[in-house]
């Protein structure tokens, strides 16, 4: 009875609970019931599922990806910037599934082409990162970004690629040096990266500095 009366007037802010909670829960079950429900009423054309605010198409396109089915993600994230959302922490979220969907794309690739779409998936994730900069208040999204961009960066993480991990990595070791993260390893870790791939591009000075 989770979803009883979503297609007749059920409120934008309990499928927002829902979402909502189910991935603070780690509920991937709740996440595709719910997701089930919406993409249905969705494609009956029903008017709930068109009134649904730009943050809860957000939610949908993130719950979608969690759970790998990128391409329905994509579909819920183009509907959210449609709406051309302001510039707060949501857009922010909504570049870092955007880079999400992009790297699943690269996923089949292979040699120089699968190099330059995670590169692009990167520069994604990095207009998230750089928009998490501009507001105190976002400090949480900035680690989340970092992570992001480690994640979708991981394939470039060999002799020969790293080099192209230069930009992201610096911008993501300087933006967690802003924000004050307390998490000492992890920022060593990506420091770490960032001084092999200063190195695997030839820039020794850099490597040690």
């Amino acid at each position: 009875a989770v979803f009883m009366g979503l297609g007749g007037g059920y409120q934008d802010n309990g499928l927002h609970r829902l979402l909502l909670d189910a991935a603070s829960g780690a509920d991937d079950t709740l996440l595709a019931r719910v997701l089930g429900e919406v993409d249905s009423l969705s494609r009956l054309g029903n008017a709930a599922v068109d009134r649904l605010s730009p943050e809860v198409l957000l939610l949908c396109a993130e719950a979608a990806v969690k759970l790998g089915r990128c391409e329905e993600g994509d579909s819920y994230l183009q509907a959210y910037l449609s709406a051309k959302p302001a510039a707060n922490q949501f857009l922010a979220r909504g570049y870092y599934c955007a880079a999400q969907v992009a790297a699943s794309r690269a996923a089949g690739l292979k040699a120089e082409a699968l190099v330059a779409a995670t590169v692009a998936a990167l520069e994604i994730a990095q207009r998230g990162l750089e928009l998490a900069r501009t507001n105190p208040n976002y400090r949480f999204l900035v680690y989340n970004g970092s992570v992001h961009i480690y994640n979708i960066g991981r394939v470039l993480l060999r002799p020969g690629r790293r080099r192209h991990l230069v930009g992201p990595l610096k911008v993501v070791v300087a933006a967690l040096a802003e924000a004050e993260e307390k998490d000492a390893a992890w920022r060593l870790q990506l420091a770490t990266q960032l001084a092999y791939a200063h190195d695997d591009k030839g820039e020794a000075d850099a490597a040690v500095a």
